[in-house]
């Protein structure tokens, strides 16, 4: 379920990014992030292995330097980035770079939501029957309402403007090790739109991803990335 929107990313973030990288013939491209830089969902992607997926949109950005470091990491956070900096390898592969692309605060909006469906499933029979397709429709209906609320909390929990200020301390750190670097951070994409069957968490992630997003792009100013 997640290969098409994976695939779909990949060929959107290359198209919007091209223009940025037209003329990057040398130096270091170092990437930091999550899923979206691993390459993650798309053909070849092998786990820890963020050069399997020769599609992804870091490896072709990576074929117009001489240096290359992914160090993004599947399901990573804001959080779990900051403390990562604090490596020694990063902060060397930092210290030359002259472009970062880093892609972070999907996770910390999408792992809330994915636990409250998990713990719903679990502890409600009905949302359990749902998930599976067994539910009648008065069922289903009924199910759909509850775990539409339970999506809805979850959602509205997620504190953006924290993960924002953590976004904020990452461009700072990085702007710190690598001075003379064109930093860029990508928005968060919503993973649902567009997608069969998900129709309902779309419609809950567009008000919380819009906030983190105009926070994401106020941080990047406010850092000049």
């Amino acid at each position: 379920m997640r290969k098409l929107p994976a695939l779909l990313t990949a060929a959107t973030m290359i198209f919007a990014l091209s223009g940025t990288f037209a003329h990057a013939e040398s130096g270091s491209l170092v990437v930091l992030g999550d899923s979206i830089t691993t390459g993650y969902g798309l053909d070849g992607y092998t786990a820890g292995d963020n050069s399997s997926a020769a599609g992804s949109f870091a490896n072709q950005l990576s074929a117009g330097y001489t240096e290359y470091s992914n160090f993004a990491v599947d399901g990573r956070t804001s959080v779990e980035l900051l403390t990562a900096l604090e490596d020694e390898e990063v902060s060397a592969a930092l210290a030359g770079a002259e472009t970062v692309v880093i892609s972070i605060g999907g996770n910390d909006f999408l792992q809330p939501m994915i636990s409250a469906v998990m713990s719903a499933a679990i502890s409600d029979p009905s949302i359990k029957e749902m998930l599976s397709g067994g539910a009648d429709e008065a069922d289903y209906l009924n199910a759909i309402q509850q775990l539409m609320e339970v999506v809805l909390e979850a959602a509205n929990e997620v504190d953006a403007s924290a993960v924002c200020e953590n976004i904020s301390e990452i461009l700072a750190a990085v702007k710190a090790a690598a001075p003379g670097s064109q930093v860029i951070i990508l928005t968060v994409y919503d993973p649902f739109e567009g997608v069969a069957g998900m129709e309902m968490f779309d419609v809950v992630a567009r008000e919380k991803l819009s906030e983190l997003n105009s926070g994401i792009s106020e941080a990047a100013a406010a850092n000049g990335a």
